[in-house]
């Protein structure tokens, strides 16, 4: 998803974001209480409201970029596992 976010053009600060939610899940391992830590921090992207983690569509000047759809896609696969794993 970072690498999505970042080759739509659409900052490095959420690549960012994401890269390090995905190091830190990584790094948690098999410790449940930092596991339920980065995951709350995931859940809590897709509370945001209007204009947060979940309105985000990737496009440019020409509309929604074909990247969107495999993002959509994680995005919506990221926030099922996140809730299933808490």
């Amino acid at each position: 998803m970072a690498e999505l976010v970042l080759s739509a053009g659409e900052g490095l600060r959420l690549s960012q974001s994401l890269g390090k939610l995905a190091a830190d899940l990584d790094r948690a391992g098999d410790d449940p209480a930092e596991r339920r830590l980065v995951l709350r921090l995931i859940l809590t992207m897709y509370q945001q409201g209007m204009g947060g983690f979940q309105d985000l569509v990737l496009q440019d000047d020409k509309g929604v970029r074909p990247e969107h759809d495999e993002f959509s896609r994680l995005r919506s696969r990221l926030f099922e596992r996140a809730l299933s794993e808490l």
